[in-house]
């Protein structure tokens, strides 16, 4: 995995995710500050703002993670009837929870207390997410197909993928030509940031 940060850090290596945030393994010990070596780099939930993007390039991956990674996109853009119905519950509680954010933020809002007005919108970030719906209709029908995605920082930096998934955080597309290093495109995973990122247009008929 190839992790961005804003302003411009990057960490490469292989990535343990947990809820509370994930850890990148460096295959070489790195020196800090100080000097001392590190051999990972940690990153918390509470800090996922700072995330441009992550890129995990496909010729990177075992045979094994290949595999992983072609039942996960099967599931993904063609769930059975279990994995439908558990998509649709889900998406109707985030509704609920995107609803119920917003109405607390407006009840606050018109009351005219600031104060309260201030914690309704921290609820409504714990609730529907600091970046983004929970459940966006529009974004649920280009999901399996291919997207355009670009930066809304206005360098005109986009790319064309798979739109395989999003949450209130991120944006995930595979099948992506993405640059390297060497500056040849490779094919490549990404995770970007909501709303660094936004899906722009199809690149396909839906």
């Amino acid at each position: 995995m190839h992790l961005v940060l804003l302003p411009g850090e990057r960490a490469a290596g292989r990535i343990h995710s947990e809820a509370s945030g994930f850890e990148i393994a460096f295959s070489d010990a790195q020196a800090g500050p100080s000097g001392a070596p590190r051999h990972s780099f940690v990153l918390y939930r509470d800090e996922y703002a700072s995330i441009t993007k992550v890129v995990r390039f496909l010729d990177e991956l075992s045979s094994e993670e290949l595999r992983r990674r072609e039942r996960a996109l099967r599931h993904a853009y063609r769930p059975a009837i279990h994995r439908r119905w558990a998509r649709r519950i889900r998406n109707w509680l985030n509704t609920l929870k995107d609803a119920f954010s917003d109405a607390a933020a407006a009840v606050a809002g018109h009351a005219g207390f600031k104060g309260q007005s201030g914690r309704a919108g921290s609820t409504g970030g714990v609730l529907a997410g600091p970046l983004g719906r929970a459940h966006d209709a529009l974004l649920e029908r280009h999901i399996g197909h291919r997207v355009v995605v670009v930066v809304e920082d206005g360098d005109g930096e986009e790319y064309v993928g798979v739109f395989r998934e999003y949450s209130s955080v991120f944006l995930s597309i595979a099948d992506v030509e993405s640059p390297s290093d060497s500056g040849e495109p490779r094919m490549a995973d990404l995770i970007l940031s909501r709303p660094r990122w936004v899906v722009r247009a199809a690149a396909e008929p839906n």
